[in-house]
């Protein structure tokens, strides 16, 4: 597993209180050429999409999108 390609940017936000939160928005492409790495990688993502990552999930951060792309 490696990374293929990556395009993210930190943010800091700002909520309640005056508190500032760090994140990030972006994307990352990961090559996985192990099929049984694949088939367990996957489920773990679309569990992810569907609960949320990290921090703050709450607030909406730790959002994420899984895509399949061939190649």
């Amino acid at each position: 597993v490696y990374v293929r390609e990556i395009n993210i940017k930190s943010n800091a936000w700002t909520v309640g209180g005056g508190v500032k939160l760090n994140g990030f928005m972006g994307h990352v492409g990961f090559k996985i050429k192990d099929n049984r790495l694949l088939n367990w990688i996957h489920t773990l993502a679309k569990y992810g999409e569907f609960s949320n990552v990290g921090y703050r999930r709450h607030l909406g951060m730790g959002v994420i999108n899984v895509v399949n792309k061939a190649n």
